[in-house]
């Protein structure tokens, strides 16, 4: 923003996204009740 500042350019900061994560689990899932989450890590 400096550097841009410095060099006369003009921005206009538009936030297009906020990361997120999101576990979903299917309603024909009948092999798995709780995991942790080092156990998600490797899947």
């Amino acid at each position: 923003m400096q550097a841009f500042r410095e060099g006369g350019v003009a921005y206009i900061e538009l936030p297009v996204a906020f990361d997120a994560l999101t576990v979903v689990v299917n309603p024909a899932n009948n092999w798995l009740d709780s995991i942790t989450t080092e156990e998600l890590a490797k899947i």
